[in-house]
């Protein structure tokens, strides 16, 4: 098996786990922008809450009902500081997954380009074995030619 034909092999494995890496980083993708959706759903549902409570607090509310009120904002603003650390983990796993596919796809095209040299010289090398082998053909036929008085 010739260098191109060896190096297209590997370029096909290389190809083949690019793809898989595109794969896999779509899913995380997809991941923090399900994560985002929901840090914006807990982040609208604490700001009607809030002006729930505020008009309430303007019409009068008792102490108990005040404090139920704070105790539910507060565990609110604890659940979006959780899910803000859920999205930068989804953030971070998907740039990773970003610089993983990178790397196979720059691997990938140099790999083509490689094999592509490869035949490109495996090209040029047969045809110059070709040519050397016209001019001795060439060569023998002058010398005998030559030999037999045909010049």
């Amino acid at each position: 098996m010739n260098r191109s034909k060896r190096i297209q092999s590997i370029a096909k494995v290389a190809e083949s786990e690019e793809k898989n890496a595109a794969k896999e980083m779509e899913k995380s993708r997809q991941l923090l922008q399900k994560q985002e959706v929901h840090l914006q759903e807990l982040t609208k549902y604490k700001d009607e809450y809030s002006e729930s409570m505020n008009k309430s607090f303007a019409q009068g509310m008792d102490a108990v009902q005040l404090c139920q009120y704070r105790a539910f904002l507060a565990n609110l603003t604890q659940a979006i500081e959780r899910q803000i650390q859920v999205v930068s983990a989804a953030n971070s796993e998907m740039e990773k997954m970003r610089a993983l596919w990178l790397g196979r796809y720059n691997r990938t095209k140099a790999l083509a380009k490689a094999a592509k040299n490869y035949q490109i010289d495996e090209l040029e090398q047969e045809k110059k074995q070709q040519q050397k082998i016209v001019d001795e053909v060439s060569s023998r036929n002058c010398n005998h030619a030559q030999k037999k008085g045909f010049w």
